[in-house]
């Protein structure tokens, strides 16, 4: 391997969520340490998201970084204190997405 790369791949690149108790602020994480820490976030979508793909590619000799991922619309009315409750007594609300969002990201 070229050492001149070595930085370069030393790089990662995560997309997700920050909850853990559901599916939305879709943020991209960034690691420079292969992946020990990621010491720097960016939020994408406050919304309702899910499944999310990254892609690298070339526009005009620029490299760009491309993201597709889920989006919904959030339920009328709902809370933190509604989605535990739900969540403590067993229930599972299962969010299918109304569309797909594709960006570019800087």
């Amino acid at each position: 391997i070229d050492s001149a790369l070595l930085p370069e791949l030393a790089r990662l690149l995560r997309a997700g969520g920050v909850n853990l108790t559901g599916r939305d602020h879709m943020t991209l994480w960034t690691s420079v340490d292969a992946g020990a820490t990621y010491s720097h976030k960016t939020l994408v979508d406050p919304g309702v998201t899910g499944y999310s793909s990254l892609q690298h590619y070339v526009v005009g000799g620029v490299d760009t970084l491309g993201m597709l991922y889920e989006q919904a619309d959030p339920y009328p009315n709902q809370d933190l204190n509604s989605i535990l409750s739900r969540y403590v007594q067993g229930g599972i609300d299962v969010v299918t997405p109304t569309r797909f969002v594709f960006r570019e990201l800087p």
